[in-house]
């Protein structure tokens, strides 16, 4: 994935306002990285389709605790 998206070969990096106890930065102008360091499951961001997890979302869509998503911003 990496060779491919020019967004994860740039050096273009913005932290962005999050709820507490998470992060969120995007890359480039196409994907954004949402972690969630908390207990309680947290709503993904609504700018984009999830490319890839470090675990399974909630069956509601939701980020799980000490997961981590990447995001195609659409």
């Amino acid at each position: 994935m990496r060779r491919t998206s020019p967004d994860l070969r740039g050096e273009e990096f913005r932290w962005l306002d999050s709820p507490p106890g998470t992060l969120l930065f995007e890359r480039g102008t196409g994907l954004l990285c949402a972690v969630n360091l908390s207990d309680q499951p947290n709503p993904l961001p609504d700018a984009g389709s999830p490319l890839l997890a470090s675990g399974p979302l909630t069956k509601d869509g939701m980020l799980p605790p000490d997961t981590t998503v990447l995001l195609h911003l659409d």
